[in-house]
């Protein structure tokens, strides 16, 4: 709409200024509808891990993953997938040429199994005397010692004339709290390029295609958050900020009584001065919080540009409730439109808390990455469901986070710290 436009509309209008502004947007909202247009395209894409409800399943994902990783599944792609990931995860294991030469040999005979002694994904090549198990953790983590406890049961039966090797799969490759030393961390990232190195290989009329395709949807938007849904609402958001803000206000933001029980758990919280309660500070994926001490790491952004949540944060904790079954608490940081300094800063922030020394750097072109969730997952399908209960969940993960920033925020520093040091050192 143009000034004239506004400034016509604004002098024969006889409603405060305020609600003129508004109409304004709204039209604008309204005459831009290709946008939305393009929202519901991709929110109604068929996907058959949505209709099947296990885009969130932890089973179902190592049992896809078997499927790929057979040569002889139905598939029809032989080892295309088995080599191109390979390949990849070897680059975290101590004995990686031994393991990509062996696979690279089309004799080697491999045999895939899930379950196979309560071992996620379990690969056996008799001719080449070696094992390679992978405990893929998306949502949940190791327990009852359940690493160490598949190592030495697997030496047991595999013994020392074998070569073998342990990997933890999680969505962003963190390095497992027990037996680490033994199991290498790796991410949905190697499983997700591997997928994309053997996209063009795969024929149009392979009828395994559209589901490989649909795999790869879902690992974007449930695992490594980058969906292309979210990216288009953020856009949406940032053209016609007023405009939705007031359709809110009018109509509300379609909050369910979940995340109303939720959020005053958080009110609570924030009046306990435990966290900073995200109101209106951004379009989070609410419910959402910060933290003093987080506040004071990271800063708020310098150079006036809205940063990832159309906001001047860095970072946000916020709960994830898009499975149905489940909800999770994030940590998320935002280098979008970042400065050099606040690059610096996220990047120390992420390697301290993934713990992985291979872990790439965010660059400003990057939106988000969710870099830690909560252990423990809060059921809302649970017989034992409850407002208490829910209350105590939130209580809880609150106090996991609070637990743990001060050694986060502290071990980032040292490393800021050492990279300016070096930096001066070089000048």
């Amino acid at each position: 709409m143009s000034t004239a436009m506004r400034k016509q509309i604004h002098k024969d209008s006889t409603l405060p200024t305020d609600k003129v502004d508004y109409i304004i947007c709204l039209k604008e909202l309204v005459k831009d509808e290709r946008c939305l247009d393009e929202l519901s395209k991709k929110l109604n894409e068929f996907n058959l891990f949505d209709v099947l409800k296990s885009a969130h399943w932890e089973l179902k994902h190592s049992n896809v993953l078997a499927w790929l990783l057979n040569p002889y599944g139905n598939h029809l792609l032989g080892r295309r997938f088995f080599d191109a990931f390979i390949k990849r995860i070897a680059d975290s294991s101590v004995e990686s040429n031994f393991l990509v030469n062996a696979y690279v040999d089309n004799a080697v005979d491999i045999q895939v199994s899930t379950e196979e002694m309560n071992i996620d994904l379990l690969i056996v090549a008799e001719a080449a005397k070696l094992v390679i198990t992978i405990e893929n953790k998306i949502w949940s983590k190791e327990h009852d010692k359940q690493l160490s406890r598949y190592r030495e049961m697997l030496e047991s039966i595999y013994k020392v004339d074998w070569h073998r090797f342990y990997f933890y799969l999680t969505p962003n490759g963190d390095a497992s709290n027990e037996d680490s030393g033994h199991w290498s961390p790796i991410s949905y990232q190697d499983v997700y390029d591997a997928i994309q190195e053997m996209m063009p290989d795969i024929a149009a009329s392979n009828p395994a295609k559209p589901f490989i395709q649909q795999y790869c949807k879902v690992i974007e938007r449930e695992i490594m958050g980058q969906s292309e849904i979210e990216d288009l609402c953020h856009a949406i958001y940032r053209r016609h900020t007023q405009a939705l803000n007031q359709i809110f206000d009018t109509v509300g933001c379609g909050g369910s009584p979940l995340r109303t029980l939720m959020e005053n758990v958080l009110q609570k919280l924030e009046e306990e001065k435990m966290i900073l309660f995200c109101k209106d500070k951004g379009y989070y994926a609410k419910p959402a919080f910060h933290t003093v001490k987080m506040d004071n790491y990271f800063g708020n952004k310098a150079n006036g540009c809205s940063g990832s949540w159309g906001n001047d944060y860095l970072y946000v904790f916020w709960f994830d409730r898009r499975d149905p079954q489940k909800l999770t608490l994030r940590f998320e940081v935002g280098p979008f439109q970042a400065t050099t300094d606040e690059l610096d800063k996220i990047n120390s922030m992420v390697r301290t808390v993934v713990d992985k020394k291979k872990v790439k750097d965010k660059t400003s072109e990057d939106r988000y990455s969710r870099i830690w969730q909560c252990k423990d997952p809060f059921n809302t399908h649970s017989k034992n469901f409850s407002t208490d209960e829910l209350g105590k969940w939130v209580r809880k993960c609150v106090n996991e986070v609070l637990e743990q920033e001060s050694n986060w925020i502290e071990s980032a520093r040292k490393e800021l710290e050492g990279k300016h040091a070096s930096t001066q050192t070089t000048k």
